[in-house]
């Protein structure tokens, strides 16, 4: 399984907003021109998991090799509906990739 390469283009749906924070973990990639980016608008950069990620704790998410579209599906749940509480995350994501895979 490949590493997800975060660039200008896509950065910005990584970044942790309410903590003005991107987290890059061991399945990522960070380009220069990413890093660029987030210095510009100010962003820190942790290198590591975020603590308490959703996906980490959630085995039906975790066996799942997309990893790139489980990281999508949560940043729309946390962004879009307010979706914090990290079962809840697990739950909701699970569905929706079960209901792409019988599509």
């Amino acid at each position: 399984m490949g590493k997800l390469l975060v660039e200008y283009g896509n950065v910005k749906q990584y970044i942790c907003h309410e903590e003005k924070k991107i987290y890059v973990d061991n399945t990522m990639i960070l380009t220069p021109g990413a890093k660029d980016y987030l210095s510009q608008v100010g962003v820190g950069i942790v290198y590591g998991a975020k603590p308490g990620n959703s996906s980490a704790n959630c085995p039906e998410v975790k066996a799942v090799p997309n990893t790139e579209l489980i990281a999508k599906v949560v940043c729309i749940l946390k962004n879009d509906y307010g979706i914090t509480d990290a079962q809840k995350l697990c739950n909701v994501t699970t569905q929706v990739l079960a209901k792409l895979q019988s599509k």
